[in-house]
């Protein structure tokens, strides 16, 4: 009966997770991107220079919180896979200190709108969520009028636990989910869709997946050049 009530519990939580949007990527591979600059001369050759990408990047700073829900996230193989499943991505800052939100999950009993129906009967079940207004700087994927979204993150503020949270006043490319029921967005495949943009427009990935972190200490134009071929 114990090892039951446990089964349930884990599939309400994949759920929850699944609902957000947290876990959400696709395996889909990506070619190669080269970069073409045109060299003038008699001829007018064209010349390909293929983009130097870091081949060491240093995790040892990088703080994952979605560690302790490993389990979750599903495996990403290339920049094309990262945004194969993305509604949204844009580059934007995060302008609040955010707040804390009571996920609610249900067997579908409830009216309330953030409940959802699940299969099982596993009974109520609620997570933490944080969520803080991004303010939208460029759209390079998905609805070009958007200003400001709400981006949510598992677990609460100022608490790495669940995710890495996103800083007030730090800048961020977001490969981003829509949430189904809430007008919210996540990140997907949690810190893997997330890169920290620095004074210098230098990146930074928040993951440690090697095929991601390729891109840190990179300019930001050769990680959106990419993405744009990806998502083509």
């Amino acid at each position: 009966m114990k090892q039951s009530k446990q089964k349930k519990r884990n599939s309400v939580i994949v759920a929850g997770v699944l609902v957000m949007g947290l876990a959400l990527t696709g395996c889909s591979e990506a070619n190669e991107p080269v970069v073409k600059n045109s060299t003038p001369s008699s001829n007018a050759v064209n010349t390909i220079a293929a983009v130097k990408y870091n081949t060491n990047p240093d995790g040892s700073s990088k703080i994952i919180g979605s560690e302790l829900v490993k389990g979750f996230r599903f495996p990403v193989q290339s920049l094309g896979g990262l945004t194969d499943k993305a509604d949204l991505i844009v580059i934007g800052t995060v302008i609040d200190e955010g707040k804390n939100v009571k996920v609610s999950l249900s067997d579908g009993s409830s009216t309330d709108s953030l409940q959802t129906k699940l299969k099982s009967k596993g009974g109520e079940f609620t997570f933490d969520a944080a969520q803080q207004k991004v303010k939208i700087h460029e759209v390079l994927y998905g609805n070009p009028d958007l200003k400001e979204i709400t981006y949510s993150q598992l677990g609460v503020i100022g608490n790495d636990d669940g995710q890495t949270k996103v800083k007030q006043n730090k800048k961020y490319l977001f490969v981003l989910k829509k949430d189904p029921i809430r007008d919210v967005y996540a990140s997907v495949s949690f810190e893997e869709g997330v890169y920290l943009i620095d004074e210098k427009d230098k990146v930074k990935s928040m993951s440690a997946n090697l095929e991601l972190s390729k891109y840190d200490t990179l300019d930001l134009k050769v990680l959106k050049d990419d993405l744009k071929k990806a998502k083509k």
